[in-house]
């Protein structure tokens, strides 16, 4: 998360929506099996919105700043992908 006492209103609001996206994973990875097998659909369509939001907000950094959030995004993009395969099997 960026902490600098020199971020913008533009920074600011980008990286919420980033942590949005990192708050949702995690929590959905941390959800029961069962209760996130019987929303998947709706998992699925809010996953999509964050994720896209989060991709979109990854352009007002640059730098190191975008290196870093860019992996936070990754990384929860892999762990997402895992928990897909899980209710996919």
């Amino acid at each position: 998360m960026l902490t600098s006492s020199c971020q913008t209103n533009e920074e600011s609001v980008a990286q919420k929506a980033i942590d949005r996206y990192i708050v949702f994973v995690d929590s959905v990875n941390k959800a029961d099996f069962e209760k996130r097998k019987g929303r998947w659909d709706f998992i699925e369509l809010e996953h999509t919105r964050k994720r896209n939001n989060a991709e979109a907000a990854l352009k007002v950094f640059r730098g190191k700043a975008r290196e870093r959030e860019s992996k936070r995004i990754a990384e929860r993009d892999d762990k997402y992908k895992g928990l897909k395969a899980a209710i996919e099997y």
